[in-house]
């Protein structure tokens, strides 16, 4: 892991059930930050494999997500027949790929708890 957070951009095609990942948080969960809550196996996502569960969206489609609201980021994923992404991995997330996969079981796990009045999948 580097101490420096990452910045890259990401851009995916609309596959037949979506983009394949789901977000978390905005403006009205206490302002938090757009954050990748899953990423659906076998989607865009997945596939292209850049994006992963805790990235922070910085912007959708060139507009910043700064005090964005949940809808608003939903709406801007699915405006379009590709989405760009702007994404920020701080160095707690820049794991190896063990670590990621046990983090996606523990995300996994707890996927019932309190999480879903966030989670929408695109």
């Amino acid at each position: 892991p580097t101490t420096t957070d990452q910045l890259f951009t990401v851009e995916l095609p609309r596959g037949a059930k979506g983009f394949g990942f789901s977000i978390r948080g905005g403006r009205e969960f206490d302002a938090m930050p757009l954050f990748v809550l899953r990423v659906a196996e076998g989607g865009p996502a997945h596939v292209d494999g850049r994006l992963l569960v805790g990235d922070q969206l910085v912007e959708i489609n060139g507009v910043p997500t700064d005090d964005m609201t949940h809808e608003r980021g939903i709406q801007l994923i699915k405006s379009e027949p590709t989405v760009r992404l702007l994404v920020r991995r701080p160095p707690h997330q820049q794991f190896d790929e063990a670590t990621r996969a046990e983090l996606a079981a523990e995300q996994e796990a707890a996927s019932g708890s309190g999480w879903q009045a966030q989670q929408l999948r695109y």
